[in-house]
């Protein structure tokens, strides 16, 4: 029995002594600690105070003053004061990932600096991070506050959270969802800010809500290894499709509406084609291939006459003219006047030649007209 629990023991150290290193590297992994960049770098940082303010720009005006006594050189001071914040910072992150990936993690750790009688309430403090929606900012220290970079804490912010060594850790996954989009082009940056108040849950209450307290929280700069970032990505699937990228022409077809010379002005003349709406490999001498929307306010145009020698187009009003030459038209009033010129001249002679048998309007016209001969007669004389 001794021997026994002797052998469940040194197994027992044997598997803590295996297991220990990946328990520690597993701790290690899941929290980014200050310090520690993977995956992403710090471009810049800079930070802004409101009791920097001085007159409206002019010749007189007196030099910025020095860096505020309470915030170290290279440190990043986020502060408030009767809740109106006092001091704020940002911070612009670079992604080390190629665009179009997708972020599926993103986490900032930034630790409060050691200098004593610089952060006060810090445990009662509030901090977010807001996206810096300001393409291009400068950074430094202790900056009037009228040149501070544009954020906005409704569209997206990422809550603080600080453990009992002074750590802040920030997840800023949804913040910087799109900063590796193809089509991104806004800043990768963050403001760290005081947190506005949370509402109260029953507005009704007659309770009214505690202000927020006053506080100070200074963090070490990335100078001073006060930074830590840890990014993980995913690479996109690309923007080019499984396919060539060229579109199929097969199935899609455009209906062929031109019509030939002689050989279409023929086939309108067929009533018979009239009905037909096959449009599948219809030549351009079927009159169903071009009877189509696309076709019919061609057909609805004022018809014309055909040239001599054509049929005229199914539609066309039928002249008593057509069919006949051009020329002709324009000779034939002539001829009919000189004709009628000289029948007149010619008197009976030249009148045409009585029909046998008349009756009716055509013998009474005869009996009118040797009337009038034998009276023309008779004045001549």
């Amino acid at each position: 029995m001794f021997t026994l629990s002797r052998a469940v023991s040194a197994l027992a150290g044997l598997a803590g002594l295996v297991l220990a290193p990946v328990l520690l590297a597993t701790s290690a992994h899941a929290a980014v600690d200050p310090g520690a960049v993977r995956g992403a770098s710090v471009v810049q940082t800079g930070w802004w105070n409101a009791l920097n303010e001085p007159p409206p720009d002019n010749p007189l005006t007196p030099p910025p003053p020095p860096p505020a006594p309470d915030v170290p050189a290279g440190t990043l001071p986020v502060s408030t004061v009767g809740g109106d914040p006092k001091r704020i910072s940002a911070i612009e992150i670079a992604l080390e990932a190629d665009p179009g990936s997708v972020v599926d993690k993103l986490e900032l750790a930034i630790a409060e600096s050691a200098t004593k009688n610089v952060t006060a309430n810090a445990e009662k403090a509030a901090i977010e991070a807001c996206p810096v929606t300001e393409l291009s900012w400068v950074g430094g220290e202790n900056i009037p506050w009228k040149n501070r970079p544009e954020f906005d804490c409704e569209a997206g912010s990422a809550k603080g959270v600080r453990d009992d060594k002074g750590v802040w850790r920030f997840d800023l996954t949804s913040i910087a969802s799109t900063w590796l989009a193809e089509d991104f082009s806004g800043s990768r940056s963050v403001m760290l800010v005081p947190a506005a108040p949370a509402a109260p849950a029953a507005p009704e209450a007659p309770e009214a809500p505690d202000a927020p307290p006053n506080f100070q929280v200074i963090f070490d700069g990335p100078k001073a290894g006060g930074i830590g970032l840890l990014v993980k990505t995913t690479a996109g699937s690309g923007s080019e499709d499984d396919s060539d990228g060229e579109a199929g022409t097969g199935g899609t077809t455009t209906p062929n509406t031109s019509v030939g010379s002689g050989e279409a002005v023929g086939t309108l003349a067929d009533t018979g084609d009239l009905g037909s709406t096959d449009l599948g490999g219809a030549g351009t001498g079927d009159l169903g291939a071009i009877a189509t929307p696309a076709a019919m306010p061609e057909a609805a145009a004022p018809a014309t006459a055909a040239p001599a020698g054509q049929i005229a187009p199914v539609g066309a009003v039928p002249h008593w003219h057509d069919g006949m030459i051009k020329p002709a038209l324009i000779v034939l009033p002539p001829l009919l006047i000189l004709a009628y010129l000289a029948m007149l001249s010619l008197g009976p002679v030249g009148q045409p030649a009585g029909i046998v048998n008349r009756r009716g309007v055509s013998q009474a016209l005869d009996k009118l007209r040797v009337a009038g001969s034998g009276l023309a007669s008779k004045i001549g004389r």
